[in-house]
């Protein structure tokens, strides 16, 4: 019987693998070689610890993937991060330090990250506190 490679989608078992060792298991007990038996059930055990294992380094690595294509979709403005498409803000604290997209909220001058409480202000915001500054300090 041919060995068959192991393929699959994430979150199930590869079939064929789990069938095939079944075959030899069933094969080995009608020789009745319980040593070789017993050698056969601990590889089907490897077998099905190793797919998990590969499934879950799929999903890790799609998990990386996909926060790799947000940053590279994410531009620093106004001390904020914003998508291409124009949605933000988002924290900057919150995507530097934990990779979450967390976004804020604000009046459009003035934002605040609900999660992490770091606060930012668009550059027309600052020009605007600036003059009421300078107008305040010139009286």
């Amino acid at each position: 019987m041919p060995f068959v490679a192991m393929t699959g989608t994430l979150g199930e078992l590869t079939v064929p693998l789990v069938d095939n060792i079944r075959e030899i298991v069933t094969l080995v007990q009608q020789i009745g070689n319980i040593d070789l038996y017993k050698r056969i059930v601990d590889l089907q055990a490897d077998a099905v610890n190793l797919e998990q294992e590969n499934l879950r380094l799929r999903e890790q690595v799609a998990n990386l993937e996909k926060k790799w294509e947000i940053q590279e979709d994410l531009a620093f403005r106004d001390n904020m991060y914003w998508r291409s498409s124009g949605e933000g803000p988002y924290c900057v604290p919150c995507w530097d330090n934990h990779r979450k997209l967390m976004r804020m909220a604000g009046n459009g001058d003035l934002f605040h990250c609900h999660t992490c409480h770091y606060a930012a202000t668009t550059e027309a915001e600052r020009r605007r506190m600036d003059a009421d500054f300078r107008n305040w300090n010139q009286r």
